[in-house]
């Protein structure tokens, strides 16, 4: 399958229903679905291609709805193959921030979960920015005039629920952090053995690259298949992995492509090796340059 190998997931079922009743707005309203929605949906297969990817991009999550903002998108997390049924995997949202940040935000548990609070929030970026702040009802937001009849169809014809957006997301997130070994952008790695954890990789223990290279690879040789994964992407979201740490790099890549991540390893080949990037003063001092 796709995160486990090299199978590519069929578009799930929820989008294909979206594009079919994209073609009837269409015909009907003379506007598109995405217009209204004020995102730009993407159906094709090649966003699971590993080219898609650029620095900082969570190497299990495939994109399938676009901002008008940079990269910032929302996608399917995979949780590293474990899901077979893209309908069935957690949606999140990719927001690109300055410099080598990037923050991946947990929005729905599934599709129709997150068209069920688009229901409630009338709008897919008014939903993220108030997603973090869960005692926050939703705002008021200007829409767009055909939305109550998209709002109809996604009732009666996809049978999408309202969903009350407070007491889902505290469940969706106590649920989650049962199933998951922590990573510090909130996510986790869902577990995929009953293997014991044993301790996590703490990155910002070591504030020297070499040190770092050798205590990732000391670590890999006990730990298990989960703390491995969120090791990496621990060291990602925290800016490390970058072009000009070659040597971690490329362990772990090999690490990856070893347990089976074929497309996680790609994305982290491509984004270590082709992305330009000029570091922060910050980063400098934390990973200095070899």
């Amino acid at each position: 399958m796709f995160g486990r190998g090299n199978q590519k997931y069929p578009i799930p079922a929820t989008l294909l229903k979206l594009k079919e009743m994209n073609e009837q707005i269409v015909h009907d309203l003379e506007v598109e679905l995405d217009d209204i929605l004020e995102i730009y949906m993407d159906y094709d297969l090649n966003n699971q291609d590993a080219e898609f990817a650029y620095s900082g991009h969570p190497l299990d999550v495939i994109p399938f709805a676009f901002t008008a903002f940079g990269g910032e998108h929302f996608g399917f997390l995979t949780d590293f193959g474990s899901v077979t049924d893209l309908e069935d995997a957690p949606v999140v949202f990719v927001q690109s921030l300055p410099s080598e940040e990037f923050h991946v935000t947990l929005i729905a548990r599934n599709i129709r979960d997150y068209l069920g609070l688009f229901l409630t929030y009338k709008c897919m970026i008014n939903m993220f920015s108030t997603v973090n702040e869960p005692s926050q009802e939703p705002s008021a937001v200007e829409t767009h005039p055909h939305l109550s009849a998209v709002e109809a169809k996604l009732i009666h014809e996809l049978g999408i629920q309202k969903i009350e957006p407070v007491s889902y997301r505290q469940n969706m997130l106590r649920e989650r952090s049962k199933e998951v070994v922590q990573t510090i952008n909130g996510i986790g790695v869902k577990r995929m053995t009953a293997r014991e954890l044993g301790p996590t990789f703490n990155v910002e223990e070591y504030d020297k690259y070499d040190v770092l290279n050798n205590k990732v690879r000391e670590f890999f040789q006990e730990a298990c298949l989960e703390n491995k994964l969120a090791c990496i992407a621990d060291l990602q979201e925290a800016g490390i992995l970058l072009t000009h740490t070659y040597d971690l790099n490329e362990f772990l890549i090999n690490e990856l492509r070893a347990m089976g991540c074929i497309y996680e390893s790609r994305i982290l080949e491509l984004t270590t090796k082709s992305y330009d990037f000029s570091m922060s003063s910050t980063l400098h001092e934390i990973i200095p340059e070899i």
